[in-house]
């Protein structure tokens, strides 16, 4: 009876100290089935079929809290970490997602630790502003957001951030790793040279059915990860407006010095036989119409880069797609979608092409 007393007792103490300061539990979990179709060159075409995890959404789980420091003023944190749903894998280390602390008050809000750039395929992050230039947001396959766009913004240690209040419907945002990825970079001195950094300037205006963002961001290398040691640029604009029938979705980019090591190739972009960085721009169109209760989404999107030292080396996107969204409660809804995406890779002498089409369904629950 003592014990159970006494178990009763710290389970309460525990439960008390948890809702003074806030702490929250949470995640998603995203299952599916994805049938691919896939052709490269003049080779026979390939088909996979296969569970896959995080179609719409990255499963991940995470710890968030905040305290009241009172006078307008809190403290909180963010603790993230993915896995694969399919396969219960996590990342190579436990908070990859992001690991941040953050101070608010009447200033704004500024973070330090490991999140995701202001611009960038991270819409997770408190400070991205990626998600708001697409219907599809930065997930649902190809499909994606980031598979249009190009940036090399993804998430990165020793980040400082610092989100403004909003006055009038703007908000500004500003964004600087001093390290890069450890993950990537395994050696070199923060904040210097032998180590990849980054830093972007964003801001977003909201005011009722319209929302627009802009985002100037660029990536210094580390001296010697390419022949030229060019720093990237990338500029991007986009937003939103809802008619209530339906919210249409434009976004416009151009990129600069971009390695074709690093966002474009991950993309899928990169010019075949192109080692260098690359110079081109991309637009995107997308729309969500309220349909049978649920969300109708479909998106077309256009890039075009060469490379910045060889111009007759050229790379073309084209990418399309249909998606739907039927909610079954306030945390779980089904989904189902299908793209199509050719890429076109061409030099004075020969040309490339690439052909991926995507049929997807699942489930995604959020807790």
């Amino acid at each position: 009876m003592k014990k159970s007393l006494l178990a009763v007792a710290v389970l309460g103490a525990f439960a008390a100290n948890a809702m003074a300061a806030d702490v929250t539990l949470y995640g998603k979990v995203d299952t599916g089935f994805m049938y691919t179709n896939a052709k490269k060159g003049d080779n026979k075409s390939t088909n996979t079929f296969e569970m896959k995890s995080g179609i719409t959404g990255g499963s991940r789980w995470g710890l968030k809290g905040s305290e009241d420091l009172g006078n307008g003023w809190k403290v909180g944190f963010l603790l993230e970490s993915a896995f694969n749903s399919d396969t219960g894998m996590g990342e190579s280390r436990l908070f990859h997602r992001e690991a941040s602390v953050n101070v608010s008050g009447p200033f704004g809000t500024l973070y330090a630790g490991r999140m995701g750039g202001v611009g960038g395929g991270s819409a997770a992050s408190p400070i991205s502003l990626w998600g708001m230039g697409s219907a599809f947001g930065t997930v649902w396959g190809n499909n994606s957001l980031d598979k249009t766009l190009q940036s090399n913004a993804s998430r990165y240690d020793n980040s400082i951030a610092y989100a403004s209040p909003s006055f009038a419907g703007v908000q500004v945002i500003a964004f600087y790793s001093m390290g890069g990825d450890s993950v990537k970079n395994t050696s070199g001195k923060e904040n210097s040279e032998e180590v990849d950094r980054y830093y972007g300037l964003g801001g977003k205006y909201i005011n009722g059915p319209i929302a627009v963002f802009g985002v100037v961001d660029q990536m210094n290398y580390t001296n010697g990860t390419n022949y030229d040691n060019k720093d990237s640029l990338g500029v991007t604009i986009g937003g939103s407006y809802d008619f209530g029938v339906a919210k249409v979705y434009a976004t416009a980019q151009y990129f600069d010095n971009l390695m074709a090591g690093n966002s474009i190739s991950k993309a899928g972009l990169a010019v075949k036989g192109g080692v260098g960085q690359q110079e081109g721009f991309a637009v995107s169109l997308s729309a969500n119409i309220p349909l049978a209760g649920g969300n109708f989404k479909a998106q077309l999107g256009y890039a075009d880069a060469e490379d910045i030292e060889n111009s007759d080396l050229e790379a073309k996107r084209y990418v399309g797609g249909i998606g739907y969204q039927y909610p079954l409660s306030k945390r779980t809804f089904v989904y189902a979608g299908a793209s199509y995406m050719h890429d076109q890779h061409e030099n004075k002498s020969s040309k490339y092409k690439e052909k991926t089409a995507q049929v997807f369904a699942g489930l995604n629950h959020s807790f």
